[in-house]
């Protein structure tokens, strides 16, 4: 995920930059300036890239869900409700049906760990409980 990355990045970071600080104290690194000009960047992330489509196939449902984990989460419209999507497995470790399924173009993925505006960050089985919860209170 993008957050595993992150710690391992950090890690490199610190050592890069102590190793640069040393060098450059030492007169071993000669600076220059950036030359000027018009250099591509990345285009801006917006919110519609995070959105889970049932176009989408499997494999780029759960690359787009681990790439949006932690910081932003992929979006999922379950029920008429936009639900965050950090975590997937496939059905094959999710038998039982425990967690939320996932429809994609060629087959399903159960969300085992989301976010609720309502309920807030759980496991896919605990918002299935949650849900059940809510339909024993409105129709009682």
């Amino acid at each position: 995920t993008i957050g595993s990355l992150w710690k391992r990045l950090n890690q490199l970071g610190a050592e890069a930059g102590i190793e640069t600080i040393r060098l450059l104290s030492e007169g071993e690194i000669k600076t220059f300036c950036q030359p000027k000009g018009k250099y591509p960047t990345a285009p801006k992330v917006k919110s519609s890239d995070f959105i889970l489509s049932s176009e989408m196939s499997c494999e780029e449902a759960n690359r787009l869900v681990r790439a949006c984990n932690p910081f932003y989460g992929a979006y999922y419209e379950i029920n008429g409700k936009k639900i965050k999507i950090f975590e997937v497995d496939t059905l094959a470790c999710n038998q039982k049906r425990k967690n939320p399924i996932l429809r994609f173009r060629d087959g399903e993925l159960a969300a085992t760990i989301i976010e609720d505006e309502e309920y807030g960050l759980m496991s896919g089985e605990k918002y299935i409980s949650k849900l059940r919860d809510n339909l024993v209170q409105e129709k009682s």
